[in-house]
C-alpha cells in the first residue's frame, strides 16, 4: 500500500517522489558498497575545505593559503564539521554517492539521446569503472560533485524541466 492515493494528478507526483527516494537510496547504498570495497582518504585540498568550513562556522574567516576560494565546498565543510572526526569519512561517502549519481546521470543522458540498451548501461559501467573518477571519489575531490551537478542540470534541461536545472 502506498502512502499516497494513486488517482488523478497526485499519482504523477507520488511516482516522482518514489523515483527520487529510490535514486537517493541507490546513491547511499552504492556509496556504502564502494566504500566497503575500498575506503577513501582525503587530500589536503579536501581537508582544507573542511577546516575552512569549521572556521567559518566558528565565526572566523578562512585563511586561504594561496588556494582558490570555492564557496560550495566551504559551506559543505561547515556542515560536515558538525560531525567532528567523522567528517572526513562522510565527505568520502558523499563523493562516492556523487559517483553513483554521475553514473545514473550518464545512463539517463544516453537514453535521452535516443540510444537503446546496452548503450546506457555500458556508459554507466564505464563511469563506475573509470580509475580516474573512482580516485576522485575516493579522495572526495570537488570536481566530481561539480560534474555530477552539471550533468543533472543537463538532464533537467533536456527533459524540459529547466526550473530544476536553475535550482542546481
Amino acid at each position: 500500500m502506498t502512502p499516497f492515493p494513486l488517482s488523478g494528478g497526485s499519482s504523477h507526483q507520488a511516482r516522482a517522489l518514489w523515483r527520487r527516494l529510490g535514486l537517493l537510496t541507490l546513491a547511499a547504498g552504492g556509496a556504502v558498497f564502494l566504500y566497503l570495497l575500498r575506503p577513501g582518504a582525503l587530500t589536503d585540498d579536501t581537508y582544507a575545505f573542511l577546516d575552512w568550513g569549521r572556521d567559518l562556522r566558528h565565526g572566523y574567516l578562512p585563511l586561504l593559503e594561496h588556494r582558490t576560494f570555492h564557496p560550495l565546498p566551504i559551506v559543505t565543510g561547515a556542515v560536515l564539521s558538525l560531525f567532528g572526526s567523522a567528517a572526513p569519512t562522510i565527505a568520502v561517502l558523499l563523493a562516492l554517492a556523487g559517483l553513483v549519481l554521475l553514473a545514473v546521470a550518464v545512463w539517463r543522458v544516453v537514453e535521452i539521446l535516443g540510444f537503446a540498451q546496452p548503450a546506457p548501461a555500458l556508459a554507466a559501467v564505464l563511469v563506475l569503472s573509470s580509475p580516474l573518477l573512482s580516485l576522485l571519489a575516493q579522495v572526495a575531490y570537488i570536481n566530481l560533485p561539480f560534474a555530477t551537478l552539471l550533468l543533472w542540470a543537463l538532464i533537467f534541461e533536456l527533459e524540459g524541466r529547466s526550473t530544476g536545472a536553475w535550482v542546481l
